[in-house]
């Protein structure tokens, strides 16, 4: 449907960041031949692109287009195509008059997120898999400790995502950003040594989440109200982080208990700026591991149309008009044939892999498998959710036997490797993330 949609509108400004590559073609000169016959079988017949009459072969990879003209073929399959500026799942992000446009404090006011994104294996907007960056997205359940916050703060700043072009909307050197899905209850015992280490997350550009006030379990301590645990949170967020209540963009559910219909009514009928949920846990399609469509997974989406019922169980959850960010499931081998027994998959989460007697290097090890599967010809890049907790890296959290400083290890040792070892990985927060799903732009 994206591809259907596209259209040629900013052609001139591919044009212009590929003069180098005209005039080794010989188009540098095009204006010289306004009145020269152009042999559209010729591929490396010179064009005038002023010229409303000259006839343009749709099967040239290097023909240039003329962007006044609305009949133009497109190659939805040439990663140089441009696209359609004017669609809301594409925008040229070299105009720097675009107002969603990313800081590096991610301070961004106006949130243009499309409200229908489908169902999809393949990036949005049209855009090739190899021009699209691997987006990592560390969303931090709870956030009870101070010295929790304060170590996985620390170990972010000490990196920044690849330099790339420089390009702002695909976050290019940008310090590495990622969600923080607070339970608010925790300052009762955390006090100010806590809210400081949440404002420094705000303060240097992270996402606040909502993850109820209180995290209880709603099957067995009652009565449980969505709205009142939402809304609080979000008052006391608001409150306590100096930040609009609307700024407050998504919600994780408790234990991943997205099955209480009432969290989806209460996200229907709308809560203050709330518009994803990243709650459902979604593994890989596939039947046959010969085929590249196995362990390949969703893109996130929004629910109008209903969830993606072969990975979530084909639950109904109301249709919200909102995103769901999957909680992507983590493989225990690198092998994608061995994703065929769902034993080899689980939950992808630090608390999963730790609960069921993971090691540190298993959970590294998970995390990375999941990243070589994504970046392997052939795969989607479907954005790698890892659920984390910044509690499982305080000291003060004795709830873990796998020594603290192993479960350090593993996470900062996989952002070093993923950012080391591929140059396309982008780590951004969920925010950023779908601001770049609704004008989609690609790496160079």
């Amino acid at each position: 449907m994206l591809r259907n949609a596209l259209c040629f509108t900013c052609a001139l400004l591919l044009a212009m960041a590929c003069s180098d590559d005209n005039d080794r073609r010989g188009l540098g000169d095009a204006d010289n031949h306004a009145n020269n016959p152009a042999d559209p079988n010729n591929p490396n017949q010179p064009v005038d692109p002023n010229n409303p009459n000259q006839p343009v072969d749709p099967n040239n990879p290097n023909q240039p287009v003329d962007p006044n003209n609305p009949n133009q073929p497109v190659d939805p399959n040439n990663p140089n195509q441009p696209v359609d500026t004017n669609h809301p799942h594409n925008t040229d992000a070299s105009d720097s008059d675009i107002p969603w446009l990313p800081t590096d404090s991610d301070n961004v006011p106006n949130l243009d997120i499309a409200r229908e994104m489908p169902l999809s294996f393949m990036p949005p907007g049209g855009l090739s898999v190899a021009k699209t960056p691997m987006f990592i997205v560390l969303g931090y359940d709870d956030n009870r400790y101070e010295d929790g916050m304060q170590w996985v703060l620390d170990m972010m700043l000490q990196h920044k995502n690849p330099a790339g072009s420089g390009n702002d909307a695909t976050f290019d050197g940008h310090n590495l950003k990622a969600s923080f899905y607070f339970t608010t209850d925790a300052l009762d015992d955390g006090g100010e040594a806590l809210l400081a280490q949440w404002r420094r997350a705000v303060d240097i550009g992270h996402e606040a989440g909502n993850h109820t006030h209180t995290h209880r379990e709603r099957e067995r301590e009652t009565p449980f109200v969505w709205q009142e645990e939402l809304t609080t949170c979000n008052s006391i967020l608001a409150e306590k982080l100096g930040i609009p209540r609307n700024a407050i963009l998504g919600v994780r559910a408790p234990f991943l208990d997205f099955l209480a219909p009432p969290l989806f009514d209460t996200l229907a009928a709308g809560l203050d700026g709330i518009i994803y949920d990243c709650s459902i846990r979604h593994d890989p399609y596939g039947d046959n591991p010969e085929n590249w469509t196995f362990y390949r997974h969703v893109w996130p989406y929004t629910l109008e149309k209903g969830l993606d019922v072969f990975t979530a169980g084909g639950h109904a959850i109301g249709n919200p008009a909102i995103w769901e960010v999957p909680c992507y499931s983590l493989p225990t081998s690198g092998d994608r044939a061995g994703m065929r027994q769902p034993q080899n998959m689980y939950t992808g989460f630090d608390s999963t892999a730790y609960a069921e007697g993971y090691s540190a290097s298993d959970f590294y090890n998970a995390m990375k498998w999941a990243l070589e599967l994504r970046m392997a010809e052939g795969d989607n890049r479907a954005p790698l959710t890892i659920g984390l907790h910044s509690d499982t890296y305080s000291a003060q959290n004795t709830g873990y036997s796998q020594p603290l400083a192993e479960r350090r290890a593993a996470l900062a040792d996989f952002v070093d490797y993923a950012l080391r070892t591929y140059p396309e990985v982008r780590f951004v927060s969920t925010k950023q993330l779908l601001m770049w799903m609704s004008h989609p732009t690609p790496l160079p």
